[in-house]
């Protein structure tokens, strides 16, 4: 890539970053559920998502809906809190936003905004799914999992200010063409946005190492859990089928040192298509 195409992506990034400014709020609330008291965790968070409107008003229409199945309905947003629960409400938000994130077409990867939005969505839940099995932070795992294909937005958000005419055709895997043709990928492409949206690094680096987990310098335990979830989820597809296919012997290895049967990955499919339907209705 030589210095005007740089700049170019360069700029992509930023505009990226102006498209979504809501992506601060998830980023910061990220600081804030950390906080040792409870109380300053939820008045923060609180006085955090008040300061949008939109964020704060889906958030409540998300709290209603079927997926939690409360009986009846919230009408404010101190309501909903104290309803689904801090780490349930990060999750929450960043639903919300991914949402937002994820709603364009990814014309130059032939993927609809809704493969994509999917795409994010099972990841995350695989990464929640995962946390129970490994006894991970299961807020963070999620975290980690919703974002870490946003930087295929960048990309083809680059692509778009280039000219450039690059579709994806199928015949080499995603990683593969993007380094052929940008000698970067999707997920270094998210690592340098996120940290323009000013997320935490420990969330950062397993996005960025997802796919050469051993080279994370943050020796990130969601590394290799969300290494594991690329190769899960392509196994699968998004319509999370059970494959005949094997796992490699890199996956198998995460699934012994995370003491998971590999049978139990059959059983967290379930979880995680019954889920999204869910999550699909909110």
């Amino acid at each position: 890539m030589d210095s005007k195409e740089k700049e170019e992506y360069r700029k992509a990034l930023e505009h990226v970053k102006q498209l979504y400014p809501s992506a601060h709020v998830l980023a910061k609330a990220q600081l804030i559920i950390r906080h040792e008291n409870e109380k300053v965790r939820i008045g923060e968070l609180t006085d955090l998502l008040r300061q949008d409107a939109s964020i704060a008003t889906d958030v409540v229409r998300a709290s209603n809906s079927v997926h939690y199945g409360f009986a009846s309905p919230s009408s404010d947003l101190e309501t909903s809190i104290n309803r689904i629960g801090l780490e349930e409400l990060l999750k929450l938000v960043g639903f919300v936003i991914a949402r937002n994130v994820f709603s364009r077409d990814l014309e130059h990867y032939n993927m609809t905004a809704i493969d994509h939005w999917t795409e994010s969505v099972v990841s995350a839940l695989m990464m929640e799914w995962l946390s129970a099995q490994a006894g991970l932070n299961s807020h963070e795992a999620y975290m980690v999992g919703l974002l870490s294909v946003v930087g295929k937005t960048v990309i083809n958000e680059a692509f778009d200010m280039f000219g450039d005419e690059y579709s994806y055709d199928g015949s080499l895997g995603v990683r593969e063409w993007e380094m052929n043709l940008l000698s970067f990928d999707y997920a270094q492409a998210a690592s340098v946005l996120m940290k323009r949206w000013e997320f935490p690094v420990d969330i950062i680096a397993p996005i960025k190492y997802q796919y050469q987990s051993d080279e994370d310098p943050e020796n990130s335990c969601y590394t290799p859990a969300i290494a594991f979830v690329r190769e899960w989820l392509n196994l699968s597809g998004l319509d999370l089928k059970v494959c005949s296919r094997e796992f490699s012997d890199s996956a198998k290895a995460f699934l012994s040192a995370s003491s998971i049967p590999e049978e139990e990955c059959v059983s967290g499919l379930d979880q995680v298509r019954e889920k999204l339907q869910s999550m699909q209705a909110m």
